[in-house]
């Protein structure tokens, strides 16, 4: 993908969307983005958004079906799970949802109105007990990194060959 950091570059951002079959959504005030754009992408529950040389998606994707998408080389090299650079296979990344999340911490004790020392406090006490509490429950990943047009068409294609796409 072509590096648009600094560059108004909403013909690069529609072509590349459109060559992957993502439906472009323009907004009406310039997003506090890099590259300079007001553009984003939008496939079911699954949003896109051009960073300076890849792609930032959002949405839940479960762990089977990551580790499908990890299967192939343009996957395991190009749709980099939370955007680790490293790219790990996505088993080491998967969480259950962030609502999942929160009720966990609910369960265990954790307040929104915890200061600092009582959210570290709250952590030592409890990272072991979270950890094995999360693992009970169905694992996604929330975010990937996409660094090619190959990448891209190949999420996109796994996403609609496992019926993640749901119109919305």
């Amino acid at each position: 993908m072509i590096n648009l950091a600094g560059q108004q570059s909403n013909c690069e951002i529609t072509k590349e969307l459109n060559l992957a079959g993502i439906t472009v959504v323009a907004h009406e005030e310039m997003l506090k983005t890099e590259p300079i754009t007001n553009l984003t992408g939008r496939l079911g529950e699954f949003t896109f958004k051009r960073a300076w040389y890849y792609w930032v998606v959002y949405g839940l994707v479960p762990l089977e079906i990551a580790q499908k998408m990890y299967q192939d080389p343009v996957g395991k090299k190009d749709v980099r799970v939370s955007g680790h650079c490293g790219c790990p296979p996505p088993e080491e990344w998967a969480q259950p949802s962030d609502e999942v999340q929160e009720k966990i911490k609910e369960s265990l004790g954790y307040r929104k109105d915890m200061d600092m020392h009582e959210t570290f406090d709250f952590w030592k006490i409890n990272e072991d007990k979270f950890k094995e509490e999360i693992k009970k429950y169905d694992q996604y990943i929330n975010c990937y990194h996409i660094d090619s047009q190959e990448g891209l068409n190949l999420f996109v294609q796994i996403l609609k060959e496992n019926n993640l796409i749901i119109k919305s």
